[in-house]
This record gives structure tokens, C-alpha cells and sequence, in this order.
């Protein structure tokens, strides 16, 4: 991949992701999150199934053997970006997006186990200073209330299930093109359906917010993450992503 397109590869998959928090708490403040987090997923679907087909010509023929997983790794997004956002409402921005942070590490440690790809000296100190920075934090002991308590818990959670959907999107991403991420949110907003159950209360005054939500933060920077992955190794655009994305959040 060329220099320069993998630099705005990059900026497009990992900026858009620091403002999850700011549109995240914004649209709550009016609709409920879990509601937002359904509306989120069938947008970001809406989106790319419009653009996805210039990329990727074989978007609406998917190899059906392979829908199963296509809609395993749907489920688990849907979750993710539940937990995720709920985090954002409850822990300060900064918290989040630090803690959601062990990405990288559990990414290297199935990156290792699961795509067979090598580990080096770096990934190590990568994998060691993400320990110790958590352990720095102490998200358990320094929480000064319930509420960034749970915050802070539910963003470990979340960057653990992501390091998961990292690693299962790099397996299914390796010769299948980018159009398989139209799939992903296809499914996730399919499985996030129940979420409608609480209410649409207030959903029509933050749906501006959400749409910046579903657009920028969601189907752009999954596109440029799903063209990453195709030609580089998992551990390291979770790495760079990482990098990039808290030093925008905080």
C-alpha cells in the first residue's frame, strides 16, 4: 500500500472514532442511548451500502458459507457499540477511550493465536505499556463515583470485545473485499432491533447528532479500517489506531 493513502487510511479510521463520546452524550441528553445505539447501526448500514459498492462490486453477492460469521461478527459490534456508548454517558471521555485502549494488547496476543502473524519486540513494549498504563489508571480503586465506576468497567469491557471483532474481521477480510463491512452492520442493526424497545422519546431532536454519529463515526471510519486491514497486519493498525485515537479524545 502506498504511503500516503495508508496515511489517510489511517487519520480517516481512527479520527472520527475520538468524537464517538462528544455525538454520544449529545444525542442522549435527549433520546435514550440504547435507542441511539439501534439508529447508530442502521444508519452506518444505510450509508454503506450506498458507498460500498463503488469500492467493492461484489458487495450484495457475499459468499453465503460465510454469512454465519459475517453475522457473529454483527452481534458482537452490536454489543460493542451498546457498551460503548452507554460508557461514554457515564466515565468522562478521557477515561474511555484510555481504558478502551487494551485493544492493541488482547489484538497482538489473537493476532499471534488465531492469524498466525508474528510478534515482534515492539508489539511487546506496546502489549507491557498498555498493561501498566491501565494499571496506572486503576480504573477500579481511583473512580470517584458508581457512575465512572461502571464507566469505567463497561470501556474495559468494550475494548475487549473490539480486540475480538479486530481480530475476526482481519481472518474474513483477507481475500473477501471491503463490502463485507456492509454485511457487519447489516447483521448488528438486525440484532440491535430490540433496542427500539426503550422509547423513541426525544430521538427526533438528537437525530442530528446521530446521523454524525452513523455517518462520520461509524461507516466512514469502519470503511477505512476494513481497506486497512486487507492488505496490513491486525496488531499493528490496532496499534496505530490506539495511538491516534485517544490523543484526539482527550
Amino acid at each position: 500500500m502506498a504511503f500516503p493513502r495508508r496515511i489517510v487510511l489511517y487519520a480517516l479510521s481512527s479520527l472520527p472514532i475520538a468524537l464517538i463520546g462528544l455525538f454520544a452524550r449529545n444525542a442522549s441528553a435527549t433520546a435514550n442511548i440504547y435507542t441511539i445505539s439501534f439508529y447508530r447501526l442502521l444508519i452506518a448500514a444505510l450509508v454503506l451500502s450506498f458507498f460500498l459498492p463503488f469500492i467493492d462490486k461484489k458487495t450484495f453477492s457475499p459468499n453465503k458459507k460465510h454469512l454465519p460469521r459475517y453475522a457473529l461478527i454483527g452481534f458482537l459490534i452490536a454489543v460493542n457499540f451498546t457498551i460503548f456508548n452507554v460508557a461514554n454517558t457515564l466515565a468522562p471521555f478521557s477515561n474511555v477511550y484510555l481504558l478502551a485502549s487494551i485493544t492493541p494488547a488482547i489484538v497482538l496476543v489473537l493476532s499471534a493465536v488465531y492469524l498466525r502473524e508474528k510478534v515482534r519486540e515492539l508489539d511487546i513494549i506496546v502489549l507491557l505499556l498498555t498493561l501498566v498504563g491501565i494499571g496506572i489508571m486503576n480504573p477500579i480503586t481511583s473512580a470517584t463515583s458508581s457512575s465512572i465506576l461502571a464507566g469505567n468497567i463497561l470501556a474495559l469491557i468494550a475494548g475487549t470485545t473490539f480486540a475480538v471483532i479486530f481480530t475476526l474481521m482481519k481472518k474474513e477480510d483477507t481475500g473477501t473485499g471491503a463490502g463485507v463491512t456492509f454485511w457487519y452492520f447489516a447483521f448488528a442493526a438486525l440484532f440491535a432491533l430490540p433496542l427500539l424497545l426503550f422509547g423513541q422519546e426525544g430521538i427526533i431532536v438528537a437525530f442530528p447528532w446521530i446521523l454524525w454519529l452513523g455517518i462520520i463515526s461509524t461507516a466512514l471510519s469502519w470503511i477505512a479500517t476494513t481497506l486497512l486491514l486487507e492488505q496490513e497486519p491486525a496488531g499493528r493498525v490496532s496499534i496505530i489506531q490506539t495511538i491516534l485515537i485517544p490523543l484526539n479524545a482527550v
